[in-house]
């Protein structure tokens, strides 16, 4: 998962600041526990707490800097095509990692600046510090599924993967937003920019920020909207042919991890197929995961989950749970999840089947539903 917090102030940063970044990246331990860092000068302050996927080496921990010394990165995330750029990249620059996702975002911004978010495919937030042209960028991924808070004070401008974490600087009160309230009712989200707080924001999905000593500036890079209600005058073979290759790739690039993986498994469809891909193109460990009730009903299907998994010659582990065990759960995910609600009964399922995986070891949960956090 991983976890960023900072401060940009474009003046003589004292040490009460530093002191405040320093309680952010605390505050988000739980986000990376496997390491931690700080980068300081007088413009501005980066924090970063990591949880070791790709490249688990103490190399690639963060902040990373590139070899100049002139750009300064913190990211939480992966760029899954990151090996494409990378072959790329190496003809003009020396890289000091073996195969690090993150390195390759910092020199694919040296070759492309920050137009270099529109070549990657991934789930990311991050931020990165351009010493030579004084700017500072905060960017999240086209979807918006790994998450990026501000807020400005006198102090600065604090940024943080949770929203909680400013509230940890002392410098930021909380109070609700009504508004926000009004539109959780409604829709079950509050729309980007808002948030649950008065004075806390967050970068929309598909956009990133530029920050200099002159101000702010909120850019738009991708947009769901062109990709919607176009016509397509495939055939069916080509629509079916297309929709395997698209499969394939994404599978392949998701299950690209230096540890053992688990895949959540219903039984159903889209689990039974996440785990037969996965199953063919993991290096690791693999194990399935199948939480069911004690009080069983038509739906059921941990015997279906059960007899694929051994079909595929794959570790199967069986929770069942009864009313207490998902209370038990949904009050450790109310103490974990301080940013928002979430209108969705699954997500303290899917807290438990978390804390499941990490008992066996694995530290990427394959759930096939594009929400990672």
């Amino acid at each position: 998962m991983c976890g960023i917090s900072g401060l940009i102030h474009f003046n003589e940063i004292d040490k009460t600041q530093i002191d405040a970044v320093i309680k952010m990246n605390q505050s988000i331990e739980h986000r990376g526990p496997d390491a931690d860092g700080i980068f300081s000068d007088q413009s501005i302050v980066l924090a970063h707490r990591r949880l070791s996927i790709i490249d688990i080496s103490a190399g690639s921990n963060q902040p990373m800097i590139d070899d100049s010394g002139e750009i300064v990165l913190v990211f939480n995330g992966e760029i899954y095509n990151h090996k494409e750029l990378r072959s790329e990249l190496e003809v003009e620059y020396k890289f000091k990692t073996d195969h690090s996702d993150t390195e390759t975002i910092i020199y694919a911004y040296k070759k492309w600046g920050i137009s270099c978010v529109e070549k990657f495919v991934g789930m990311f937030a991050f931020t990165i510090y351009d010493k030579i042209k004084g700017s500072v960028f905060l960017c999240r991924d086209r979807l918006g599924k790994k998450p990026l808070y501000y807020t400005k004070t006198d102090k600065g401008l604090y940024f943080c993967s949770e929203s909680s974490g400013l509230f940890a600087t002392g410098y930021v009160e909380k109070k609700i937003n009504a508004e926000a309230i009004y539109d959780y009712l409604s829709f079950l989200t509050v729309e980007a920019p808002n948030t649950f707080f008065e004075n806390v924001y967050k970068i929309p999905a598909g956009h990133y920020m530029e920050i200099t000593s002159q101000g702010t500036k909120l850019n738009k890079y991708w947009d769901i909207a062109e990709y919607l209600n176009i016509n397509c005058k495939d055939s069916m073979n080509e629509v079916i042919s297309n929709t395997k290759s698209l499969l394939d790739k994404s599978m392949e690039y998701r299950n690209v991890s230096d540890v053992p993986i688990a895949v959540a498994l219903s039984g159903g469809l889209d689990s039974s197929l996440n785990l037969a891909y996965t199953n063919n193109i993991a290096q690791t460990k693999l194990v399935a995961i199948n939480v069911s009730y004690v009080d069983k009903s038509q739906f059921d299907e941990s015997d279906i989950a059960k007899q694929f998994s051994e079909e595929l010659g794959v570790k199967f582990v069986s929770v069942c749970i009864d009313q207490q065990d998902y209370e038990k759960w949904i009050l450790e995910y109310f103490k974990a999840q301080k940013d928002m609600p979430i209108g969705d009964p699954n997500s303290p399922l899917l807290y438990g089947i978390s804390k499941v995986a990490a008992q066996h070891g694995c530290k990427v949960l394959q759930v096939g539903e594009g929400g990672d956090e």
